[in-house]
């Protein structure tokens, strides 16, 4: 768990720096808004319903239960007046598919309705256009009004190119805005346009600075940073280096070539950064001899899925800028016969030794979708499963959860006599409130450690929960919420028995965190956030100032502080801080733009594109963690490392142990990290990354 919250928290650092480094990053269009960056501002709940151009007379009612609300708002000139513009809007799901294109009135209202689901929305108007907007329309949910502001605009016009310096002719180009949607932190396309016979393209673009984007079949994807006046014109050509490949055979566990075998390559990236011209999915069929090869992928990680008659199917992540040739092997599928003791028809499962068990879930663990239950006589038979360790989980109603131990089970084996005996569960309910305030601490959530797992429930919105069918013992629970510190006990469960447990949580330290970037408020749009060691034990952060963040429900020991900047004056970083039993804490970060840290990943003396990398501070600086990703030409930049020594190494290669002073997970450097001593500015570092690290 705790390994799952360190990769989670520098997999966040690694999605802040995603944007190719190359100098200083410009501000985007999302960043020159003057309504918070990355969010669409809101119109006033008071403000009147939306009208489109033909029912500028008429006021739009709201919607009602059985409908669905329209998308609606207002547009604003760049002279900050309403005005008339064409809004367009396109679903997240496909934002290259079918648009939505309709007119806001002279006031700048409008109203239109459209499928549920998330959209991206900007206006466009002669000379103007606006940022990015996401909004989800769903059914009995009121949707707020948006205010689309639309900024002046110039062109930019050049060609793509290949390594080669010939024309790539329908080349997709598109301008890239990173915006927070339900499931994503973009950069999404907001315009785009298509290269000519000759390469050629021209496209208009707000005035300022922004990232432009080319793809093109066969070709690995090019982002360059461009600035443009108002009104005037940019020659901005694009070169695109060659595509990556994933080749290699298919075979059995003693090396046998098994033809025919479908194979699937599947993006693992789940940022729409490719302008839409790279499928998701990409399947083929393996030759005579298991050879099978998938051209035109980016530089990237991919999970690569591959299955045949008479075999498992096997799921593998491998990397294009390895560029070496892989070995997808197969298994004979085995199973597992046995009987359960106890109330029939029981509810079955598997889980490797090595997953979490949910111990407080009324229902085992499935895994590979194996939904089956005993016969009427207790008996099972648990097939086909990959071969491997396994523990198989039975579970009825009213009774515990009972798991085996781990079982061997062999290729094409049937390993047979597996028994479980189920006894009668117990139960704890109770209510969580906040000590001071007595209020329920609605959707608190409930976590049991046991065997360094954690198993997990939540509280209802009124703070009452119930944790079923528990196993007969002592149980060690947590209880935590949002704003409020954790509280920590044991209950003894009788077998068939009910606890009642009321638990108090206390409101715990306020931390105030103070950013200063050269001595100076950090960017508007930058962000902090501020987690714990334990699953849930993140804190809700408030920004109180333009230097300043708040947290509370702090607990006395390790937190993370992530600081993440949406510019490139400042790379993406975590500090680890302490916190005691006091009720108010503060702690001051200093952040610097320089010195600035340059150069170039490889990965097989090519390079390393988009990998991550990982800056870990030794010495003084061991309580530093930064994060920035290569570009497509292995280019990074990686301003404001504080002076003194750094280990630097692949993102896929980090080890997490556990502080047992703290029991904070810390982030290890692998043993052929580089270290690089930084004293002042750095350019042309050449980091070698292993390609299996």
């Amino acid at each position: 768990m705790r390994k799952a919250l360190v990769i989670g928290v520098v997999a966040l650092l690694l999605a802040a720096a995603a944007l190719p480094p190359r100098g200083e990053r410009p501000r985007t269009r999302a960043e020159r808004a003057s309504a918070p960056a990355n969010r669409p501002r809101l119109l006033q709940d008071t403000a009147p319903r939306g009208r489109s151009a033909t029912q500028a007379a008429t006021t739009v009612p709201p919607a009602t239960a059985t409908e669905t609300p329209p998308l609606q708002g207002r547009t604003i000139g760049p002279d900050g007046r309403p005005c008339a513009a064409t809004v367009v809007a396109h679903p997240v799901s496909n934002p290259f598919g079918s648009e939505v294109r309709f007119s806001s009135g002279e006031d700048g209202l409008f109203a239109s309705p459209v499928a549920c689901g998330e959209w991206l929305v900007h206006a466009e108007r002669n000379r103007g256009q606006s940022p990015l907007s996401s909004v989800v329309i769903a059914p009995d949910e009121a949707v707020h009004p948006l205010e689309l502001e639309l900024a002046e605009v110039g062109t930019v016009r050049g060609r793509v190119l290949d390594e080669e310096s010939r024309a790539c002719p329908g080349a997709r180009i598109c301008l890239l805005e990173r915006i927070h949607t339900q499931d994503d932190l973009g950069p999404w396309p907001s315009t785009w346009t298509t290269a000519d016979a000759d390469g050629r393209y021209e496209m208009a673009v707000p005035a300022g600075e922004d990232d432009l984007q080319a793809n093109a079949t066969g070709h690995a994807s090019a982002t360059e940073r461009m600035h443009v006046e108002a009104g005037g014109i940019l020659d901005a050509d694009l070169r695109l280096a060659r595509a990556s490949e994933l080749h290699g055979r298919v075979v059995d566990t003693g090396g046998r070539p098994i033809p025919d075998a479908e194979v699937l390559v599947r993006d693992v990236d789940f940022g729409l950064d490719n302008g839409g011209q790279y499928p998701r999915e990409r399947s083929t069929r393996a030759g005579p001899e298991g050879a099978f090869r998938v051209a035109d992928l980016r530089a990237q990680c991919y999970d690569v899925d591959a299955r045949a008659e008479g075999y498992m199917e096997s799921t593998e992540w491998y990397d294009t800028t390895d560029a070496k040739p892989i070995e997808v092997v197969l298994s004979r599928p085995a199973a597992i016969e046995g009987g359960v003791r106890g109330p029939a028809p029981a509810r079955l499962g598997l889980r490797r030794p090595s997953d979490a068990p949910e111990f407080l879930s009324c229902s085992p663990y499935i895994s590979h979708s194996l939904q089956q239950q005993t016969s009427s006589d207790g008996s099972f038979r648990l097939g086909p499963i990959p071969p491997g360790r396994w523990i198989v989980q039975a579970k009825a109603d009213g009774m515990a959860m009972e798991e085996s131990g781990e079982l061997e089970v062999r290729e094409g084996e049937v390993l047979r006599g597996v028994a479980l005996t189920l006894a009668r569960g117990g139960n704890i309910r109770g209510t969580i409130r906040c000590e001071r305030t007595g209020r329920p601490s609605g959707n608190a959530r409930i976590s049991e450690i046991r065997d360094g797992r954690a198993g997990s429930d939540y509280a209802d919105g009124s703070g009452r929960f119930e944790l079923r069918d528990l196993a007969p013992g002592r149980h060690a629970l947590r209880f935590c919420d949002r704003g409020l510190a954790t509280v920590e006990t044991t209950v003894d469960v009788p077998e068939g028995g009910l606890v009642e447990r009321d638990i108090l949580l206390p409101e715990g330290t306020r931390l105030k965190v103070t950013v200063r970037v050269d001595g100076a408020e950090p960017d508007p749009d930058t962000w902090v956030g501020v987690a714990g060691c334990e699953p849930g034990e993140d804190r809700t952060v408030s920004r109180q100032a333009p230097d300043t963040w708040e947290a509370s429900g702090l607990t006395p020991g390790t937190w993370m502080v992530t600081i993440h900047p949406q510019t490139g004056r400042l790379a993406a970083r975590t500090r680890f801080i302490e916190v005691g039993r006091e009720a108010n804490a503060s702690v001051r970060i200093e952040l610097r733009t320089s010195p600035r840290v340059a150069g170039v990943a490889r990965c097989g003396g090519k390079p390393a594109a988009g990998r991550g990398l990982v800056f870990l501070g030794r010495g003084a600086l061991a309580n530093e963690l930064v994060c920035a990703t290569a570009n497509e030409q292995g280019g990074f930049v990686v301003p404001g490392l504080d002076n003194g020594p750094w280990a630097v190494f692949d993102a896929r290669a980090w080890r997490v142990t556990g502080d047992p002073l703290s029991g904070l997970p810390r982030v290890q450097a692998p043993a052929g990290a580089r270290t690089i001593e930084v004293a002042g500015d750095s350019e042309g570092v050449i980091l070698d990354l292993p390609t299996d690290p």
